[in-house]
């Protein structure tokens, strides 16, 4: 690392690694630029160019350039897989896109993988 900016720097995936200061969580690229504002309570690291965030206790995705592609309002997210999505709203569970539109309704049980891919039960 170059400084000491950082309170906590994560692994390096897909080209992206998450950083952590004063408890505010965001992502720089290899180069040390951030790519999005530290402000995300939990961070997960890249998968098919998306990471799954957490403001206010709600999750969301976010992409390489620090964009938000659907609204931080699911309970919980699971990684992309294929091109989509788990996310639990209300405790249920459907599918998202790359563009975070629901593709699969919000009104599962649960979605499970196999094999790398989403199925339902």
């Amino acid at each position: 690392m170059k400084d000491k900016k950082y309170d906590k720097v994560g692994v390096f995936t897909e080209g992206i690694a998450p950083v952590m200061k004063d408890g505010k969580w965001g992502y720089i690229d290899e180069n040390y630029n951030e790519i999005c504002e530290l402000k995300y309570d939990k961070v997960a690291y890249f998968n098919e160019g998306y990471a799954g965030v957490v403001y206010n206790g709600k999750w969301g995705f976010i992409d390489k350039n620090g964009k938000e592609i659907c609204p931080i309002i699911y309970e919980s997210v699971a990684p992309f897989r294929h091109g989509y999505a788990r996310v639990k709203l209300a405790g249920k569970c459907g599918l998202i896109d790359k563009t975070g539109e629901v593709v699969l309704k919000i009104k599962y049980k649960e979605i499970y993988t196999v094999e790398g891919r989403y199925v339902l039960p």
